[in-house]
């Protein structure tokens, strides 16, 4: 299994601390860095979780953050973040009020295997 065939993809919406909480557990996976990560980012009229997702991918280089300039809602902003991931061959989607276990992402890739 090619690790970048794997993508992490993050809806978020107005809860930084959530969000800062997610991105530190999966900075805690030793394998994130062989893996991209799209941070899509809801219009709240707030920049903090934009603000997280920023500080996160000054630390790991395949982060894509998208920032959405108007409410989308849950759904759409699912939906849309969907779209980005027809070049992967696995995605592992996560909402902001979650956190992952150490070993997400090594269970991923040999769930694949």
């Amino acid at each position: 299994m090619d690790f970048k065939r794997l993508l992490i993809a993050i809806c978020a919406y107005n809860r930084p601390k959530s969000l800062r909480r997610l991105l530190q557990s999966l900075e805690n996976n030793i394998d994130i860095d062989q893996v991209d990560i799209i941070i899509s980012v809801d219009f709240s009229g707030s920049d903090a979780c934009s603000d997280e997702a920023s500080v996160f991918a000054e630390r790991h280089n395949g982060t894509t953050i998208i920032r959405h300039g108007s409410r989308l809602g849950l759904f759409r902003n699912i939906t849309s973040t969907a779209s980005y991931v027809r070049d992967y061959e696995a995605v592992i989607m996560l909402e902001e009020d979650v956190f992952c276990h150490p070993q997400t992402v090594e269970f991923a890739v040999s769930a694949l295997s």
